[in-house]
């Protein structure tokens, strides 16, 4: 009986292109060799694993997309990094929901690009607030670990709880972002 590790890597590859990010995932989670296909350099782009662009190119503001993680991501921003994850909610037929978190850490995510393409610096303005801008600058690319590191740490002890945001709503590319500084405004529910 024919098994799917004999189909050539370049069937699986253009079979794979086909699907969204989100399929993406649930492939490289179900088995050993999807997540083998997934980590062909074709992937990098969807995956944002890609590398900064060279100084000479101009990054097109419009064009910059938003790691979709960042949508699904739940944090307290007075919490530690550790305690920013996924929740996941596993309904069974006739049972109860079972929810349970896997922080970012321990997930893929935490090591892809914050946008794509890359970019080694961007200003996060909460509440479209330019006093309480958060600058990020890396060398390698900003990664969604970066982003979530500087969240968490937003809010200082002086804060009262009832000031905290709790969940992030998105982030929306600030009308002021140039090819040389992306500025995204956060927003929380």
């Amino acid at each position: 009986m024919p098994d799917i590790n004999d189909l050539p890597t370049e069937l699986m590859v253009e079979t794979f292109s086909h699907l969204e990010l989100d399929d993406l995932t649930r492939c490289m989670r179900s088995s050993k060799t999807f997540r083998a296909i997934t980590e062909h350099s074709a992937f990098d782009k969807i995956f944002f694993r890609t590398k900064l662009p060279s100084l000479e190119d101009t990054l097109d503001p419009n064009k910059l997309q938003i790691n979709p993680a960042f949508r699904s991501l739940s944090y307290i921003c007075r919490s530690k990094i550790e305690d920013t994850g996924f929740l996941f909610v596993d309904e069974k037929p006739g049972g109860s929901p079972n929810y349970r978190t896997v922080p970012l850490s321990a997930t893929s995510a935490a090591t892809q690009n914050a946008t794509e393409p890359a970019v080694s610096s961007l200003t996060l303005s909460p509440f479209g607030k330019s006093v309480f801008d958060v600058e990020i600058e890396v060398e390698h690319g900003v990664t969604v670990l970066d982003v979530m590191k500087e969240l968490c740490g937003y809010y200082h002890g002086d804060v009262p709880n009832d000031s905290c945001r709790y969940f992030l709503a998105g982030f929306y590319k600030n009308k002021w972002s140039t090819g040389e500084h992306i500025i995204f405004s956060v927003h929380w529910k």
